[in-house]
């Protein structure tokens, strides 16, 4: 497909001079070539996000009409834990997108800083991350790009913030470029086994990078890390991910999320969740017996495992009866 022409750039949200006019004042997190900071908008003294965004070899006038048509595609309107979009620049140094307010940190940051999540709040982001994304299931799309460098979160005593950045924007962030090493770049794997071998692809996709987003918040891991990114392709592939236990999650619940986490990353398609809905119902009864009035106070009881493998098994039936 051709690059869209340059002389087509929309003037209505371009930022002249844009690291002038945003006063940076705090890291949030990174995700790819691109760095979310908190800033200061000098006009108005508005707080607002700011995204820099590095320039490589494999950049040029086509890849910032490409950034500059994910700002106007206003993907908030879809669903209002969406990141929006208010303004687009470039300079010698590279590109800039203005954003509304931010939460604290990226997902990401936080597991870096703070180590694995306790399992309430990390179920709680879950769900908000599969109801972000249901506008897009509901039309049959892939939303594509739910991981902890796209989440954004705010924690007090409860989950004060939930964002996620524009799927647009993100997939340009993330994307292949050439000259990454061994097949994919700094790409988080949360990429399902059909995208990885490039077959066809539906919003099931999206609920294996569901399950590796919930496996990494609990554990504070990759479930599928490896030495290279080639063996780390090749074992989303070909193996389970490991059990919560064997990587020292000591946290409740642990064979009910196993349960869960196994479907959502179960490698064909039609062996996982039909729809976001069943796996918010799968996670809800877990995340309800975990949850209490003091924010992670210690759960009185664990959810049983045997109802999530219920469902599972209920859902996979009716599928085998309708063949």
């Amino acid at each position: 497909m051709p690059s869209p022409d340059p002389s087509k750039v929309s003037t209505s949200m371009l930022i002249p001079a844009a690291a002038g006019r945003f006063r940076l004042f705090g890291l949030l997190g990174e995700i790819g070539d691109g760095a979310l900071y908190h800033a200061v908008r000098e006009s108005d003294q508005k707080r607002v996000g700011f995204l820099r965004v590095e320039e490589g070899d494999s950049a040029g006038p086509g890849r910032a009409v490409r950034y500059m048509e994910a700002t106007e595609r206003n993907e908030h309107e879809r669903h209002p834990a969406i990141v929006p979009l208010i303004g687009f620049g470039e300079e010698d140094e590279g590109l800039y997108l203005a954003t509304g307010r931010l939460g604290a940190r990226t997902a990401r940051q936080h597991l870096l800083a703070d180590g694995p999540m306790d399992a309430d709040l990390a179920i709680e982001i879950t769900l908000r991350a599969l109801d972000a994304m249901s506008p897009w299931h509901a039309e049959n799309e892939v939303f594509g790009t739910v991981c902890a460098e796209s989440a954004i979160i705010d924690v007090g005593r409860k989950l004060d913030v939930f964002q996620l950045l524009p799927p647009t924007l993100a997939q340009l962030l993330l994307e292949d470029k050439p000259g990454d090493d061994e097949l994919v770049s700094h790409a988080p794997m949360h990429r399902a086994p059909e995208v990885i071998l490039g077959e066809e692809v539906d919003p099931r996709a999206d609920l294996f990078a569901i399950g590796v987003l919930l496996f990494e918040l609990l554990t504070g891991e990759a479930p599928f890390a490896a030495p290279t990114r080639a063996a780390e392709l090749a074992r989303v592939v070909s193996e389970d991910p490991p059990r919560l236990r064997d990587t020292g999650y000591d946290g409740p619940a642990a064979e009910a999320l196993d349960n869960v986490l196994r479907w959502l990353m179960a490698k064909e398609p039609e062996d996982r969740p039909a729809d976001v809905r069943q796996a918010i119902v799968a996670l809800r009864p877990i995340y309800r017996s975990l949850a209490s009035s003091a924010f992670h106070a210690a759960p009185t009881e664990e959810t049983p495992p045997d109802a999530v493998a219920a469902l599972r098994a209920a859902v996979l039936a009716d599928k085998a009866r309708k063949k």
